[in-house]
């Protein structure tokens, strides 16, 4: 773990991240990310999003259940 320092970025505040830990992570430049704010636990958590157009297979799953329970409405709402 390294400590790291908030600094101003133009009108907004960030940290920077060691160039080293990063490209082991593959990561880049430009590279999306989802930053969390832990209120409860004070902690910040960075993620790179996926490539674009990927969606996650547990979110793909959750939806067929969700289709299948709900068919004949889905079906009734599709015919509107």
């Amino acid at each position: 773990m390294s400590v790291r320092r908030i600094l101003r970025i133009g009108r907004s505040l960030g940290v920077t991240l060691p160039a080293q830990e990063v490209r082991e992570l593959g990561l880049e430049e430009g590279t999306p990310v989802e930053v969390q704010v832990d209120r409860v636990h004070q902690r910040v958590i960075i993620r790179p999003l996926g490539p674009a157009g990927t969606v996650d297979p547990a979110f793909i799953e959750e939806a067929r259940r969700f289709a299948e329970r709900h068919r004949s409405t889905l079906e009734e709402l599709a015919r509107r």
